[in-house]
């Protein structure tokens, strides 16, 4: 079951990577923070689950997207604590 989930998530989490870049690298333009936010609010449905984050800190993906993805997770764990 962790094979399927970890390709569908490869899947899904390749595209947001490279949205994420080109937000961060300003091809977006002035939406750039705009599509940021929405990236993360994509990644809030995945990284509140402790296989997929695990998917998105431990299989190569850049940096920054491992931050990111971090960031959102603390950020749920926050408003779950609150």
């Amino acid at each position: 079951a962790f094979q399927k989930m970890r390709l569908f998530l490869l899947v899904y989490l390749n595209p947001l990577q490279t949205a994420y870049q080109a937000a961060r690298q300003g091809y977006f333009g002035p939406n750039g923070a705009k599509s940021i936010e929405s990236i993360k609010s994509q990644l809030a449905y995945v990284v509140k689950n402790d296989d997929a984050y695990w998917v998105t800190q431990n299989q190569g993906y850049d940096p920054d997207f491992m931050v990111l993805c971090r960031d959102v997770r603390n950020e749920i764990e926050r408003s779950a604590a609150a």
